[in-house]
């Protein structure tokens, strides 16, 4: 289970950020961060936010690296493949 401790001031911080930005992917990355600081399991936030574990695992990580609302998170590339001529 990942555990992110955050001092009280800088929670308050986050918080009035997340209630506060206009910005829905800043907004729901804060949200991922804070639930976890308060001892949510990764699953049930998962499920809560309709988004894979994976992606809440990836955003505490770039949180714990400094990177939340910064530099983006790497995210799967759709790959384009050569399509065949439909007409004969």
């Amino acid at each position: 289970m990942i555990r992110i401790q955050l001092p009280d001031s800088k929670a308050k911080r986050l918080d009035a950020l997340f209630r506060s930005t206009d910005d829905p992917k800043l907004r729901h990355r804060l949200q991922i961060v804070l639930m976890v600081h308060r001892g949510r399991p990764r699953q049930d936030i998962a499920t809560d936010l309709g988004v894979h574990r994976k992606t809440v695992t990836r955003w505490i990580n770039a949180y714990c690296e400094g990177r939340v609302g910064r530099t983006p998170v790497r995210t799967a590339q759709a790959t384009t493949r050569p399509h065949s001529s439909l007409t004969g």
